[in-house]
């Protein structure tokens, strides 16, 4: 039985011990909550793009890639940078491992690689969490291709 590749994603960044100490379990499939508050803790989103399968006469083949956005909302710069540092390292390790198996009870997904996409790192300009509000939150996103086996 195959995981999904949200689910593999999620357990890789929070099983990462320094982003599981900068957004705990605040990382979010699609929209965070209205809960969610930079002055409670940093916190990110993660959405997929379109996606490539490699198709057989018999249906979709082992090989698929996908396009893996991540918006990291932090309160400081310093907070901002870290939180980038720290999904970089988790995702895209220099050096590998690859291919990665994960697997959660009886399922299991490849990943035979994460790359940050080139220009796929951007650092969006300070604002205000919310009209009239004094919260100031620091956006980024870093877009990564996924390859994975299903």
């Amino acid at each position: 039985m195959s995981l999904p590749l949200d689910k593999a994603i999620y357990l890789i960044v929070t099983n990462d011990a320094p982003c599981a100490a900068l957004i705990s379990m605040r990382l979010y499939p699609g929209a965070a909550p209205q809960s969610a508050d930079v002055a409670t803790g940093s916190y990110c989103v993660y959405t997929f793009g379109g996606g490539v399968f490699e198709h057989a006469l018999d249906g979709r083949g082992p090989d698929a890639r996908r396009e893996l956005t991540i918006m990291g909302f932090a309160s400081s710069e310093s907070g901002r940078m870290a939180l980038a540092a720290a999904l970089l390292d988790a995702l895209d390790p220099i050096g590998g491992p690859w291919p990665k198996t994960v697997t959660v009870g009886g399922s299991s997904i490849v990943l035979q690689h994460i790359l940050l996409n080139d220009g796929g790192e951007e650092f969006l300009e300070p604002g205000l969490a919310e009209e009239g509000g004094e919260t100031v939150i620091y956006p980024f996103s870093q877009t990564y291709g996924v390859a994975y086996t299903v």
